[in-house]
């Protein structure tokens, strides 16, 4: 029992810190976009469509004279049972996101033990922490609603997909990766090549050829399941197993615009995306005539990391020393990078957002990256990064919630 001291501590200290974060929405039953909740609802009572027409139907799907939630159905699955349980009506987003959040950094801390066991435990609690308080991990992790719901409930499988795949559990890898897939399908291609290239890599010379095919196979299983489910879940609401519905999504007028204009995916939107991801500064206020007005307010367009958490640069600064650690190392940030990839093509930069919310998606993998080059080098330099990332963010999150809520 004692060696999971640690991970029950972590956790609680992640719920106490999201509680604390979120203020008094903690008291709402549900978030502004609740829709995860009335989904489950409708599945406990044999729908896909939404029992209840909501009353304006902001970024739900109306088609056949049914609507529909168009993010995928994974949050609300989990929720089901909480749901029969309690009912529709008292359960809150708000706190199982708090929930989803919680164990996120709880497994964020046993997967960087496991994958750079060299990181002594000042630095991985180090690192933890930077993923609780010091990335977009903060805010999306108070808030509930529809679209950081359902971003955030793949994350806890993203990082057990990461510590099965090290065990090397090709069937675990792929119920975790099928889970994923339920949740954010873009997910799926990177996370694939982190396997496959991995358990490659790490292979023994002993091991037959065909063990990795098996491998391989195993892991597919779980993930073609899950695709069938996805495409079973398509094909009931729209008559296609690949449609999603995105061409009847009643979205605000200028996303629906660029979305009709280029479709949900182009390299035009490229530029903008990987601006808003690395380098776009706060909106900076300064006036020659008069430097008491200067300010410094957060974009709500979003921020590149690099002026939020810029220990993500860490990244950048591994160094291999022999040949299989450079395939090691390429391989997990080609697997990011692929991760990324789909969000940095989509049409929506993420709306309203503190920095770039898409980057959640391949932040398990990305911190990894940062875990490998944290376990040398000054650790006052990496506390220090850390701290200012965490001010920024709790700051963010704060920010975020009160524009929001509209609130002053």
């Amino acid at each position: 029992m004692r060696k999971y001291y640690r991970s029950i501590g972590v956790f609680i200290l992640a719920a106490i810190a999201y509680l604390l974060l979120a203020g008094h929405t903690i008291f709402f039953q549900h978030s502004n976009t609740a829709y995860p909740i009335a989904l489950a609802n409708a599945f406990l009572h044999g729908h896909l469509d939404l029992l209840q027409p909501p009353s304006e139907g902001y970024d739900l799907i109306f088609y056949n004279n049914h609507w529909y939630v168009a993010q995928q159905p994974l949050p609300s699955i989990l929720m089901m049972p909480l749901v029969a349980v309690l009912g529709a009506d008292h359960v809150s987003d708000i706190l199982f996101d708090i929930f989803l959040g919680a164990c996120s950094v709880t497994l964020c801390d046993v997967v960087l033990g496991t994958v750079s066991p060299q990181l002594s435990l000042t630095r991985r609690g180090l690192l933890t922490f930077f993923f609780a308080l010091g990335t977009v991990h903060a805010w999306l992790s108070i808030l509930g609603t529809n679209w950081f719901l359902g971003q955030l409930s793949a994350v806890p499988f993203c990082w057990l997909f990461i510590y099965v795949v090290w065990k090397k559990r090709p069937i675990l890898s792929g119920l975790m990766l099928g889970l994923v897939m339920l949740a954010r399908p873009s997910i799926v291609p990177g996370a694939l090549i982190l396997a496959i290239g991995w358990w490659f890599i790490t292979r023994q010379k002993t091991e037959q050829p065909q063990s990795l095919a098996i491998q391989i196979v195993k892991l597919a299983i779980p993930v073609f399941i899950a695709a069938g489910l996805l495409g079973g879940y398509n094909y009931l609401r729209f008559g296609n197993a690949t449609d999603f519905g995105y061409a009847y999504l009643n979205d605000a007028l200028n996303i629906r615009t660029r979305r009709l204009t280029y479709g949900s995916f182009n390299p035009i939107f490229l530029p903008e995306n990987l601006t808003i991801l690395t380098v776009k500064p706060p909106d900076i206020h300064l006036d020659l005539n008069n430097l008491r007005s200067f300010s410094i307010n957060p974009s709500p367009e979003g921020m590149g990391f690099l002026w939020i958490s810029p220990v993500l640069l860490y990244a950048f600064c591994v160094f291999p020393k022999t040949k299989d650690e450079r395939m090691q190392y390429w391989c997990l940030v080609i697997s990011t990078l692929l991760i990324l990839l789909p969000s940095l093509l989509y049409h929506n930069t993420g709306s309203a957002q503190f920095g770039y919310r898409f980057i959640l998606d391949a932040l398990p993998f990305w911190i990894i990256l940062v875990a490998w080059a944290a376990k040398r080098g000054s650790i006052y330099l990496l506390a220090g990064l850390i701290s200012y990332s965490v001010a920024v963010n709790v700051a963010g999150a704060r920010w975020f919630y009160r524009f929001w809520y509209k609130l002053p």
